[in-house]
């Protein structure tokens, strides 16, 4: 029921705010992840879903040390030509946004996060009516 779609994902903003890690387990008790955003077009959608100013929302981009990189969750790196971070590249940050910023903040930061889903095609459906 607290479930929207935006293109062919189905988004759940959570209402509390806890730390990143925390975020991530919710959405996996959801059957979910945390949001991988595709694109700048994905992003503003978003952002216009958002609409409280001052709320951030941990999505799945967090920095690897290792690979001194933005990594998603699923594994793949930021293409930093769709997608600006602002704040700090380091350690133990984690990307959150809001209704008007895409930054950076530490995992131990209190914030709300959004859960996604992706859309499956339905294959033709037999429906039976037995009367």
């Amino acid at each position: 029921m607290h479930w929207q779609q935006i293109r062919d994902k189905c988004l759940y903003l959570h209402e509390t705010s806890k730390p990143w890690s925390d975020g991530l387990a919710d959405c996996s008790t959801r059957e979910s992840s945390l949001l991988l955003i595709q694109d700048q077009e994905e992003l503003r959608l978003i952002q216009n879903l958002i609409n409280k100013e001052g709320i951030l929302f941990w999505i799945g981009l967090n920095f690897t040390l290792s690979e001194k990189s933005w990594k998603w969750i699923n594994g793949s790196f930021l293409n930093s030509k769709t997608l600006h971070v602002f704040g700090d590249a380091k350690e133990d940050s984690f990307i959150c946004i809001s209704s008007m910023q895409f930054n950076s903040a530490t995992c131990a930061a209190g914030n709300r996060w959004i859960c996604q889903k992706e859309l499956k095609p339905v294959r033709n459906k037999v429906i039976y009516s037995f009367s």
